[in-house]
């Protein structure tokens, strides 16, 4: 077993699945899909990805379609299931972090996301 390098079918599976999808995200659904797993709601990933709420809407629905789910929570758990695709989500997450320490903060009490 050099390196751990042998696996199970099953995990050979979900490996080759969660690398499929990952790889036909573009990177702003895998941002989208990190914040997801974060529990950003669309207000939110919009206002981070400074875009509109509808915009958000429009690639969830594409993301949905590339994973097979039908909802961010099936989302969320299909990402966290497919250990690739978490890893991918978790570096693309750490970005987000970073890019938003670096620029000016966004107050989590201002009226826009109070409605949310």
């Amino acid at each position: 077993m050099p390196g751990g390098q042998n696996l199970l079918p099953v995990q050979c599976g979900l490996l080759r699945v969660g690398t499929r999808v990952r790889d036909r995200l573009t990177p702003k659904e895998m941002r989208i899909v990190a914040l997801i797993v974060q529990g950003c709601k669309n207000r939110e990933i919009a206002l981070r990805l400074k875009t509109t709420e509808q915009v958000i809407k429009n690639y969830l629905r594409s993301i949905y379609d590339k994973t097979g789910v039908s909802d961010r929570l099936e989302l969320a758990l299909f990402t966290i299931h497919h250990r690739v695709l978490a890893q991918a989500a978790a570096e693309v997450g750490s970005k987000l972090e970073a890019e938003m320490q670096q620029a000016p903060a966004i107050s989590t009490n201002s009226p826009a996301l109070a409605q949310s």
